[in-house]
């Protein structure tokens, strides 16, 4: 949502008119942004319940899989029948459709419904399904799925579960990278204030807008807090219920919070979060290092490569403890390897021609003036599997050489055949007595 939203700001801001519809509308009204509510289905909630108490494993995604796509499809059905998305159906025209992507591929068709292009937005890293979609090359032998987690290197055995897991998708269901934005906004007062009061710095923890705090289980919330109380450090908790309970005096919790702005501030010490990729994004533009506990799909790829370059530690959710979370959140505040490595990483990621933001939105733009920018578009979209992975073309030149041999083979044979019956000793011929020539 965050880089969805991103990109809709940065329209409205070109004086684009601007209609967003989801289930988390802005704080404040925006020039030329118009939100339109959608409910939230409550099994998304209960799904993310789930997944918190299997620890954040990807076989608990795996386990829960049929049930992530029945949400999915309930979700944008109820959506699409609430009265407002009708409304907008029959009255409204738009010049272009941005949709989020997320087991909704279904989406694309309102492209077709309002006569318009279609861009779509996942922010999951890889998949087969999206490459399939956009014509791109599946490089199983070089880059690792988002389900894969950890990958230092592709060996052998990660190149076999890529290919595994592939496959997998394909029986389940058959980005301009860039952040936020480039300037920040001032922080609410009360929030500015408690920052500049924090003599040792701030942690900042936000687990996204999916994935609530409030809905940990009791025992890791407990460890957290226990945590918390423990740092010197103040504390920014997004906290999305009314009341914290056994809340530490060196925390302040809200229930929603600029996490951009937040993470441009220089107090920021470090970041918990459960390593969706706009966060990850966001704290590498701001150079800000991470403590990651990842929930589910591509979490756990984006915290895994981000440990790997060295600017954050990952603490599983079945091993979060008050002992590990604190280990973790001790080492990247007091090691400065951590900032050093994200600072670096900031400095390459600043370093473009223009701003993120202003080269999405051109190009949302070009695409609306070139009505979808079908010479953009790969030939490969067209292709089927067989075409792509050429094994019609592998299977033709087999066939071909298959013949090519038979027939050398053959003409082998029956040229050592007319050899060795042309070369063999010749017939013998009798010799009858010469006659005399007085007979």
């Amino acid at each position: 949502m965050i880089v969805a939203s991103s990109l809709m700001k940065g329209l409205a801001a070109r004086g684009h008119s601007v209609t967003v519809m989801s289930g988390f509308p802005q704080s404040k009204p925006i020039e030329n942004y118009r939100d339109i509510k959608i409910h939230v289905d409550d099994g998304i909630k209960d799904l993310i319940s789930k997944f918190s108490k299997d620890g954040g494993s990807q076989l608990g995604f795996f386990a829960h899989f049929n049930e992530v796509i029945s949400v999915s499809l309930r979700s944008a059905n109820n959506s699409f029948n609430e009265e407002a998305w009708q409304k907008v159906m029959r009255e409204e025209s738009f010049d272009l459709v941005v949709v989020g992507m997320f087991f909704n591929n279904f989406v694309f068709g309102l492209g077709d419904h309002f006569k318009c292009p279609v861009i779509g937005i996942f922010s999951g890293g890889v998949t087969d399904i999206i490459n399939e979609m956009s014509g791109n090359p599946m490089a199983v032998d070089s880059v690792p799925h988002l389900f894969l987690g950890k990958v230092d290197e592709m060996t052998f055995m990660n190149r076999v579960k890529t290919f595994i897991f592939s496959g997998l998708e394909k029986l389940m269901w058959t980005y301009v990278n860039y952040r936020e934005k480039d300037t920040t906004n001032p922080l609410p007062q009360k929030m500015q204030e408690f920052i500049d009061g924090a003599e040792h710095g701030v942690v900042f923890f936000s687990l996204g807008s999916n994935v609530k705090s409030s809905l940990l289980a009791l025992e890791k919330l407990d460890a957290i807090l226990k945590t918390f109380a423990k740092l010197k450090q103040r504390v920014l908790f997004k906290w999305e219920a009314d009341s914290l309970p056994n809340q530490p005096k060196n925390v302040m919790t809200q229930k929603w919070m600029p996490q951009d702005d937040i993470l441009a501030n220089e107090k920021v010490r470090v970041f918990v979060s459960h390593g969706g990729l706009g966060g990850i994004n966001e704290a590498k533009y701001h150079g800000v290092p991470i403590v990651g506990i990842p929930f589910f799909a591509d979490q756990m790829t984006n915290l895994a490569t981000a440990q790997n370059e060295g600017w954050a530690k990952v603490v599983e959710l079945k091993d979060l403890t008050e002992e590990t979370f604190t280990r973790a959140i001790l080492e990247v505040v007091n090691n400065q390897k951590y900032r050093d490595v994200v600072q670096e990483i900031s400095s390459l990621f600043r370093d473009r021609p223009a701003a993120a933001l202003d080269t999405a939105v051109y190009w949302a733009e070009y695409v609306i003036r070139h009505k979808g920018a079908p010479h953009l578009q790969s030939h490969a979209v067209k292709l089927n599997f067989l075409q792509r992975t050429s094994i019609d073309v592998i299977a033709f030149i087999a066939i071909v050489l298959l013949v090519v041999f038979k027939v050398i083979a053959l003409s082998l044979c029956f040229c050592w055949r007319k050899v060795t019956k042309s070369g063999g000793p010749p017939p013998k011929r009798s010799r009858k007595n010469p006659k005399s020539k007085g007979d």
